[in-house]
């Protein structure tokens, strides 16, 4: 099962693993180089420590994962350095 969204900058793709965990890919349209990383440790909440958020650079384009253990119930939306979805 696949839900596919996409935007003039971005596409995002929710998968179901066969464990049933639920992964979710951003692929943005921006080049980069192979193997680059970008990181930025973003705060969510006060109650929890600062949470590191990283873009990986794959086929020269840079990616966001996500897992969740169930359904997410949440719009699934963030933002690492420039890259925002």
């Amino acid at each position: 099962m696949r839900k596919i969204s996409d935007s003039k900058e971005f596409v995002s793709l929710i998968t179901i693993t066969e464990r049933g965990n639920y992964c979710g890919f951003v692929f943005f349209e921006q080049g980069c180089e192979e193997s680059a990383i970008v990181s930025e440790r973003l705060t969510y909440s006060m109650a929890e420590p600062p949470k590191l958020e990283v873009l990986h650079c794959l086929h020269e384009k840079p990616v966001y994962t996500k897992n969740w253990p169930a359904v997410p119930t949440e719009r699934w939306q963030g933002r690492v350095g420039n890259f925002e979805f």
